[in-house]
């Protein structure tokens, strides 16, 4: 099962699986929530693909970072793509260790 290792600078290491979409924002429905004014209330949500899984740009003022580029609205995710939101760092893996 797809999974991703977050961590940021005042923010605590987590692993979280990835068995249904997950949305990334500053609100409390989010289903990972980063508390940062440089992050908008939705900002990415992380969604399964016919082709794999995909990071969707849902509406942020500033956008996300895949291996430090620019993601654009939507970009596809491989193993060990590392992207940034604000100021966390997300790594996605497809299988866990």
């Amino acid at each position: 099962m797809p999974y991703i290792v977050v961590e940021g600078e005042d923010f605590p290491r987590q692993t979280i699986q990835l068995d249904k979409p997950l949305r990334i924002g500053r609100r409390d429905d989010n289903d990972l929530v980063i508390n940062s004014a440089m992050i908008s209330r939705y900002h990415v949500r992380i969604e399964p693909t016919e082709d794999g899984w995909a990071m969707i740009d849902i509406g942020s003022a500033s956008g996300f970072y895949v291996n430090g580029e620019r993601g654009g609205e939507s970009c596809p995710l491989v193993e060990g793509d590392v992207f940034q939101v604000g100021h966390v760092r997300i790594r996605f893996y497809l299988n866990e260790p």
